[in-house]
């Protein structure tokens, strides 16, 4: 079975459309999915306050970092009293993981807009354009309202399956075999930590030149050729 994980980052409990999603998932493709849920106004806040969104990012690079997400759903709004809204904390989540599956929720893309050229006004900034460009290329795959549409978009896109996917569930399913090829840089390594590194680079959208990935498949391609000789 494939297992997939998601991050829901919202200040109200999302554990019943994540329960939904999981019995579809299961049912229909397989997939066991794990949900993680961060809500923004309950971080403790270093000044003692509500959370600014430098505790936000904060929380989120070490939840994104300590495991490997498929998808992370971010609420648009937080209340009139947050000083910042899911705009703000997906911009920090593309500077590390550029590849990383996003929807944003009850931020449809045109109030995300009216939105940034109302602070830039504020601020009295001439940026707007810029920040406007920034959304339209950040790859946000969907912006929903919070309803039914949010529970299938996720679905779909958890359904779709990639190489990436195949490749991190399989070593995961022998997670404690080791690794026994003195010539290569995974010599003695579990699949468990192999799966956790890789799923790290891919997520930050990068495969270093000569990575174990590339160990890997030059194995896979040697044992295959050889064995149909």
């Amino acid at each position: 079975m494939v297992e997939k994980r998601i991050l829901v980052i919202d200040d109200q409990s999302q554990d019943s459309l994540c329960e939904d999603i999981k019995g579809v998932i299961r049912k229909e493709c397989k997939i066991d999915l794990s949900y993680k849920q961060i809500n923004p106004l309950r971080i403790e806040s270093i000044g003692g306050d509500l959370p600014c969104l430098k505790d936000v990012e904060s929380e989120v690079d070490q939840v994104l970092g300590s495991d490997y997400y498929s998808l992370t759903a971010v609420d648009y709004s937080y209340g009139a009293d947050c000083s910042f809204n899911g705009w703000g904390i997906i911009k920090h989540i593309r500077k590390a993981y550029p590849k990383l599956q996003i929807v944003l929720y009850t931020g449809e893309r045109s109030r995300v807009i009216d939105d940034i050229v109302e602070a830039h006004k504020k601020n009295e900034s001439i940026g707007a354009t810029s920040e406007i460009e920034q959304l339209m290329k950040s790859n946000i795959a969907a912006f929903l309202a919070r309803d039914t549409s949010l529970k299938n978009e996720i679905i779909k896109l958890l359904k779709r399956r990639n190489f990436e996917d195949i490749l991190f569930s399989k070593l995961e399913q022998h997670r404690d075999l080791r690794v026994k090829a003195p010539e290569l840089h995974i010599h003695e390594k579990s699949l468990s930590e192999i799966a956790s590194v890789l799923q790290r680079e891919s997520a930050a959208g990068r495969y270093p030149e000569d990575t174990w990935l590339d160990e890997i498949l030059d194995e896979l391609i040697a044992y295959l050729t050889k064995i149909y000789e």
